[in-house]
């Protein structure tokens, strides 16, 4: 065995080990399932919220156990909705010419 066999044998000992490594994947991609979301999903997030909203106020005024919980996953889906809607308009690629006209 020759001296470039044994570098050769190195180089390829740490290409295998170093593909092999599980590396985090950037911010952009961990949340890539939020760009790929259509816009009628977005808004059926939104609808939602404002539906448990109704009913977490209908809850409180009869009085109705657990109405305050209601009401807060009603503002949490609200405020949820609401960013994907404004991310899906800054992001729609079309938006600067609706804007322009």
């Amino acid at each position: 065995m020759t001296i470039q066999d044994i570098v050769l044998l190195a180089e390829y000992e740490a290409s295998k080990t170093s593909s092999n490594i599980k590396r985090k994947k950037p911010l952009h991609n961990r949340f890539s399932y939020i760009s790929t979301m259509k816009a009628k999903h977005t808004i059926i997030i939104l609808g939602l919220g404002y539906c448990l909203d109704f009913l977490g106020t209908l809850f409180k005024i009869t009085h109705a156990p657990k109405a305050d919980l209601v009401l807060t996953i009603a503002a949490m889906l609200k405020v949820f909705g609401l960013l994907l809607v404004l991310y899906k308009l800054i992001s729609y690629s079309k938006l600067k010419d609706f804007l322009n006209s």
